[in-house]
């Protein structure tokens, strides 16, 4: 039992301390604050009350739902259906892709508007065919180079290309990485098959070869031009640039334009930049490397520097070569897919036999002999290759131990006058040492 003396001691106290009867007071008080006027945020609190749960509406029936209530409702565009199988929906598709140009989410979609028959949907696709691709090569080009350089960075490649939106890029750069390979355009010039640069390139070097012979006899340097093995690109000792023609000093193997220098000057040709204007000089080989996805080569530069029209006609044919190979390879996936999806599974892979070689003779294995001595006479390599179980060495011990059982002689010599042949010696050792041959042979018998 609690006496009253404390019950109103402790009424007491609360009247002295007010402040710690409550740590908030109510809105009416005026030590009331809120949590953003005390520093605190709205986190710590709990919101309890009909004023902060969700209103959730009340369900509408089936009957009463309609697509227009709701424009921001994804639209469904394909749904499976047990009416038909697999191999139906794949035929489809590719009548869609081969005869109209359809993708295949495409194709899919107008077997879902006409609620899954393929009959309509075949009809339909003809009055919905897709736009041609407004992507020309050259467009295609472009977007890969870019590509190489900015990756992802759509704002940049647009300026390349900007006949094109956003969306356009976004939407062909899906399709072009499912398809092609993400190779470099300015990839390594031993891939490059441009005839017209390689004719530039020929009559620059034989031009550069003529001066530099004639300039031999004047030189106390003797110097050698060599080629790099086709397909290969040697290096030059001093820029480091790859290139196909060296020529061969004392410095060591250099390009056509570091020899001429060396020659007239009688130094190397410095690689490094000019002073800057701080005073600090470009450190040899800090900036040598091109960007990625380039490659400096000697060959090509002095055919884009000695082209009349700044190499444009060169690019222009490159570009046109690549963009023909890129189709070519892409035609050719296109037609292995189809021969595989014609051929099906097709045949599995041979399996070998696994053929034992046995030392005992079966009755079958004895009577292909018979069958086979008619045909091949004396040459047991090939009966072993017909009986599969034996050797010849077999074969070769089992006729001298046990052919006059089977009247394997009367068949050689049948053998023997129609092909009019004349026994070897050979075979006449293996008859005259038959006895001692038959010792060392396996004892075999006639399929016990």
């Amino acid at each position: 039992m609690v006496s009253k003396n404390m019950v109103e001691k402790a009424s007491a106290d609360d009247a002295i301390r007010p402040e710690k009867r409550s740590r908030h007071g109510t809105p009416e008080s005026p030590d009331y604050s809120s949590d953003e006027e005390r520093g605190g945020g709205p986190e710590g609190v709990m919101r309890v009350g009909r004023d902060y749960q969700a209103l959730i509406p009340l369900m509408i029936p089936i009957s009463e739902r309609r697509n227009d209530l709701y424009p921001d409702k994804a639209l469904l565009v394909w749904s499976p259906s047990t009416k038909l199988t697999g191999e139906e929906v794949d035929n489809y598709i590719i009548v869609a892709k081969d005869k109209y140009g359809y993708n295949a989410e495409q194709a899919l979609g107008m077997l879902f508007w006409h609620k899954h028959d393929i009959k309509k949907a075949e009809t339909d696709l003809s009055n919905y065919t897709p736009f041609p691709d407004e992507w020309t090569p050259e467009d295609k080009v472009i977007f890969e180079q870019a590509f190489q350089f900015h990756s992802k960075s759509f704002q940049r490649i647009r300026q390349m290309l900007p006949d094109k939106t956003i969306a356009a890029l976004v939407r062909y750069y899906y399709s072009w990485k499912k398809t092609r390979s993400q190779t470099s355009l300015m990839d390594s010039n031993g891939q490059r098959n441009s005839n017209a640069k390689a004719a530039i390139a020929t009559e620059d070097i034989k031009s550069s070869q003529t001066d530099m012979s004639s300039s031999e006899s004047e030189s106390e340097e003797k110097e050698k031009t060599f080629d790099v093995a086709p397909g290969l690109k040697g290096t030059c000792t001093n820029c480091g640039i790859s290139c196909q023609h060296l020529i061969d000093t004392a410095k060591g193997p250099l390009c056509g334009t570091c020899a001429d220098f060396l020659r007239k000057n009688g130094k190397m040709r410095p690689t490094t930049g000019p002073t800057k204007r701080g005073g600090r000089q470009n450190v040899p080989g800090e900036k040598r490397r091109a960007p990625r996805g380039m490659h400096l080569d000697h060959d090509d530069l002095k055919a884009f520097a000695s082209a009349s029209d700044k190499g444009d006609s060169i690019l222009k044919a490159i570009g046109t070569n690549i963009a023909s190979l890129k189709r070519k390879v892409q035609l050719n996936k296109q037609q292995v897919s189809s021969v595989k999806r014609d051929l099906g599974d097709g045949l599995g892979v041979p399996r070998p036999t696994l053929t034992m070689i046995s030392k005992q003779w079966t009755n079958e294995e004895i009577a292909l002999l018979i069958e086979a001595v008619p045909q091949y006479g004396r040459s047991f390599k090939k009966i072993a290759e017909i009986i599969t179980t034996k050797t010849d060495s077999q074969v070769r011990c089992f006729v001298n131990a046990h052919g006059h059982k089977h009247n394997l002689s009367e068949l050689f010599k049948a053998y023997e006058n129609s092909h009019k042949k004349v026994v070897s010696k050979e075979v006449k050792m293996d008859t005259d040492e038959k006895t001692v041959e038959s010792m060392e042979c396996i004892a075999v018998t006639d399929g016990d």
